[in-house]
């Protein structure tokens, strides 16, 4: 009896050895198969696209991918794509929301996919995180072996020297003669009344909108053979399209600050870029 107890013990450790063996070769085969993939989409599909500065091309392919993923590693690969592709668009906002936006119901941050970078991915994309990481079988970016130059997220911690908010002061001018303006015993702010309330300025009841005219020094598109390195690239194809988008851009007037005796109009136009 006890002889056959030990041969049923004997067994089932067996048994548990060679379970875990196959589930240590399934995912080893899954890591595999995750790093194989990860460099086909990028030689095949990303860089092509990046290296032309095509990134409205590169932003539908990354979608494509995305909703074609095989799991969730692949899925965070993209994610830190999509981030990467808006910031080069000059959509800043955009790309903060995707990398630490929390519950939003229609999509899932990295932030979120990550379980703040407890899960999957151990670290936030950063050049120095990328390449010190020593997780080689539990961290994302070991195992899909990540290109720090090309995953890292850097650019982000860059946004204060590459991007500024500006703020238009506007104020309305009472009907007075213009000679009054040379008139040194007038006091500057007498020309103007008082803003009494928050509202959308109007004129005949229709939405007045500010038309920004900018003097683009990035007049030419960035070429990537121009550049250094890739931060410096995404960063200079951040300006030139976020100029763009500027310059094409009519902006309501809205009032943010006011009260009675607030004599401006003040319009907040985020994240404009500093050359």
């Amino acid at each position: 009896m006890m002889r056959f107890i030990k041969i049923k013990r004997i067994q089932n450790y067996v048994l548990v050895l060679i379970l875990i063996s196959f589930q240590l070769i399934a995912q080893n085969i899954e890591n595999s198969n995750f790093k194989d993939d990860i460099s086909i989409y990028r030689k095949d599909i990303i860089l092509p696209y990046y290296k032309d500065g095509d990134f409205h091309g590169l932003k539908n392919e990354i979608e494509k991918l995305k909703d074609e993923a095989k799991n969730i590693h692949e899925i965070i690969y993209f994610t830190i794509w999509e981030i990467k592709v808006e910031y080069c668009l000059g959509n800043i906002n955009k790309a903060l929301k995707i990398k630490n936006d929390i519950g939003d119901p229609l999509f899932n941050s990295l932030l979120e996919l990550t379980d703040s970078y407890k899960k999957y991915l151990l670290h936030e994309p950063t050049l120095e995180n990328l390449f010190d990481c020593e997780k080689y079988d539990e961290c994302l970016c070991k195992i899909g072996e990540f290109d720090p130059y090309l995953v890292n997220l850097d650019f982000l911690d860059y946004l204060v020297y590459d991007f500024s908010n500006i703020y238009l002061f506007f104020q309305k001018r009472t009907e007075q003669n213009f000679e009054i303006m040379n008139d040194n015993k007038t006091k500057f702010n007498d020309l103007y009344y008082p803003i009494e309330y928050q509202s959308t300025i109007r004129n005949n009841n229709n939405i007045v909108e500010a038309k920004l005219y900018i003097i683009n020094n990035l007049s030419n598109k960035p070429n990537y053979n121009d550049y250094e390195n890739n931060i410096e690239f995404e960063q200079y194809t951040s300006k030139y399209n976020r100029l763009n988008t500027l310059q094409q851009k009519n902006i309501p007037l809205e009032l943010m600050y006011w009260d009675l005796h607030c004599e401006y109009v003040v319009v907040e136009i985020l994240l404009f870029c500093i050359l």
